[in-house]
């Protein structure tokens, strides 16, 4: 309808345009016997004017008189114009105020239109929102139990190992929510300053008609951002919950393993392997080392290529269920050749990072224990150096 109009209006003004070029070149046609419009005088005084003009003139009669006949033509043509292009001014000043009127219409049913469609998107990622707020504790136990039922297995599994698997799955649901919080994040960051949960219709529309944006694309995108903004509190909340359960169950599973790793019963060797013997050629490098200069570094240049990743003594590399006793080899070898304890601790949250198996919850090998390595492992290390000491070494 609008347009329409505007291309009614934009014909009409096109032919008033005319109508006033044309106007103004026939009064002047008009003027040019009388020197003056004819129709603005009355007939008598205009027969008199003729008659003087009539006899003072030099041209031929019929001259004269054509001339004003073309004078008093062109003013009544003029006149008939005059009203025509008042009408076609009238039509025009209407058709502005119906544009005008129109125009302010639709940009209310415009407004009306995306207010309505944006609350209804809102509201319904907002009520999601308290939704999954007030779920959050069910929701995170189903993932987990979902999680643990997908593995499929069927073995019936000691307290200790029970423990470890539930935090294992906590630690891989935590960082799955993790790197979906990031990506939200990183969205957000092109926002920087924008208060999505208090930010209303008004407010985007408002952008829309400032930056001169297309109202689709950045309606899409506007709630791209809404949605990041309300997911991401739910995941911070869902991360806090999964670190408070961690929080719980790792000083527990620790206890377990504590309490095993001191029992006396030493940790499942390789078939090949007998750390006695181990010990022993530990401590035959420490003796060695004694006698050359420069022993005690020959000693941890050895040592460490031992124990190193890959190395002859890094016993996970042959399987997990022999990492364990890796460790406790570590701690017993590396008493066998005379290293400190404090120097076997940090130094293996040192290979830890500098192999890159580190995590940020293991803390830094200059810092406090765990010295940037699995605090298990640093238990079973210390089992390793009792037991070196137990035996004398």
């Amino acid at each position: 309808m609008l347009e329409r109009y505007k291309h009614e209006k934009s014909v009409v003004d096109e032919v008033l345009r005319f109508k006033k070029n044309e106007l103004q070149k026939i009064t002047a046609t008009a003027s040019q016997f009388y020197g003056r419009d004819p129709l603005n005088n009355t007939i008598k005084k205009n027969a008199v004017e003729f008659l003087n003009i009539f006899h003072k003139s030099r041209a031929p009669s019929l001259t004269t008189y054509n001339k004003w006949l073309t004078s008093i033509t062109a003013a009544y043509t003029a006149k008939m114009l005059a009203v025509k292009t008042k009408m076609l001014t009238e039509k025009s000043r209407q058709l502005t105020s119906t544009i005008a009127t129109t125009e302010a219409d639709e940009k209310k049913r415009h407004i009306a239109t995306w207010t309505n469609r944006y609350n209804l998107k809102k509201n319904a990622i907002v009520s999601q929102y308290q939704l999954d707020k007030t779920s959050l504790e069910k929701r995170i136990q189903a993932e987990l139990d979902s999680a643990s039922n997908a593995e499929d297995s069927t073995a019936e599994l000691s307290p200790e190992q029970g423990m470890n698997k539930a935090i294992l799955l906590i630690k891989q649901l935590r960082d799955t929510k993790q790197k979906e919080l990031q990506q939200h994040l990183s969205l957000l960051a092109t926002y920087a300053g924008t208060d999505f949960i208090a930010r209303d219709s008004k407010a985007f529309l408002e952008r829309i008609q400032t930056n001169h944006l297309d109202t689709e694309i950045s309606f899409e995108e506007e709630f791209s951002a809404i949605h990041a903004t309300y997911r991401s509190d739910i995941l911070n909340a869902e991360i806090n919950n999964l670190e408070d359960r961690l929080i719980k169950l790792i000083p527990a599973y620790e206890q377990l393993i504590e309490e095993r790793a001191n029992s006396g019963i030493l940790p499942l060797a390789p078939p090949d392997v007998l750390l006695t013997e181990n010990m022993k050629e530990a401590k035959k490098l420490r003796d060695a080392s004694k006698l050359i200069v420069g022993g005690d570094a020959v000693l941890l240049g050895i040592f460490y290529t031992k124990v190193r990743n890959k190395g002859e003594w890094d016993y996970k590399q042959r399987g997990r269920e022999f990492e364990e006793f890796g460790n406790f080899n570590y701690g017993a070898t590396g008493t066998a050749a005379g290293l400190p304890e404090h120097v076997l601790l940090r130094a293996a949250g040192a290979a830890q990072s500098i192999a890159g198996t580190s995590k940020e919850e293991f803390g830094k090998w200059w810092a406090d224990s765990p010295y940037g390595d699995d605090s298990i492992d640093q238990i079973w290390i210390r089992a390793g150096i009792r037991h070196a000491k137990t035996k004398d070494f």
